[in-house]
């Protein structure tokens, strides 16, 4: 503690978004490229030769079915220091960009 403020070193714990992010979309190309060995292309695309709606939805389905197998390994651990600051008379968490990194699941920089 430090006059108003006070500062404790914590491990915390929080869900990777970006890691998770890289991996569903590996997974939703890799069931995509499945879908379209094993269907008839009247079954993949429209008729501007877009793939359907509904495949893209299944292969994406699929892929965070596989992903949710196991979702611990895109949990990670930081170590940071939360501040909290006394502001009349109640205690305020100091809210900077380690903390703001881990809320976030690690989306900004």
């Amino acid at each position: 503690m430090e006059g108003t403020v006070y500062v404790q070193t914590v491990d915390f714990r929080y869900f990777d978004i970006p890691s998770t992010a890289d991996t569903l979309n590996e997974l939703s190309q890799d069931r995509l490229a499945y879908r379209i060995h094993t269907m008839a292309p009247d079954e993949i695309y429209d008729e501007n030769g877009n793939y359907r709606e509904d495949v893209v939805n299944l292969a994406f389905s699929e892929a965070t079915d596989i992903l949710l197998e196991n979702p611990e390994q895109f949990y990670k651990t930081r170590q940071i220091d939360v501040a909290l600051m006394i502001e009349d008379s109640q205690w305020k968490i100091v809210i900077d960009d380690d903390l703001k990194y881990v809320l976030l699941g690690g989306v900004i920089n």
